[in-house]
């Protein structure tokens, strides 16, 4: 499965991006990203990607040499540690029986 860098741009600042839309500081627990998580995978599902989300989300976190905070956007100064925290959570809060480790990711390859 190949994913666009602009796929990941994309979902992932649904939730890094968007959070900042309604609030001038960085939240005080992932919970306050809950509503941001919600709208982001109601969009891929309307779009038919919540599989591509899934997939994406898994590989990141599974291969830590690929800069997650660069997809994230500049409205906040996240560290790396914070995005796949983010990224994690998420994937936790739409997939909650599931866990990213388990996630096969051997199809997918990242391109531009």
């Amino acid at each position: 499965m190949k994913i666009r860098e602009k796929e990941i741009r994309e979902y992932l600042q649904y939730i890094t991006v968007v959070y900042f839309a309604h609030a001038d500081a960085a939240p005080a627990n992932l919970e306050e990203y809950d509503a941001c998580i919600r709208n982001m995978i109601y969009i891929a599902s309307a779009h038919d990607k919540k599989e591509l989300v899934r997939k994406m989300f898994a590989y990141l976190l599974k291969h830590p040499q690929v800069e997650a905070k660069a997809f994230a956007g500049d409205r906040y100064p996240y560290t790396e540690s914070q995005v796949r925290e983010i990224i994690r959570y998420a994937y936790c809060q739409i997939w909650p029986s599931d866990d990213p480790a388990n996630e096969d990711t051997s199809d997918v390859e990242i391109v531009q």
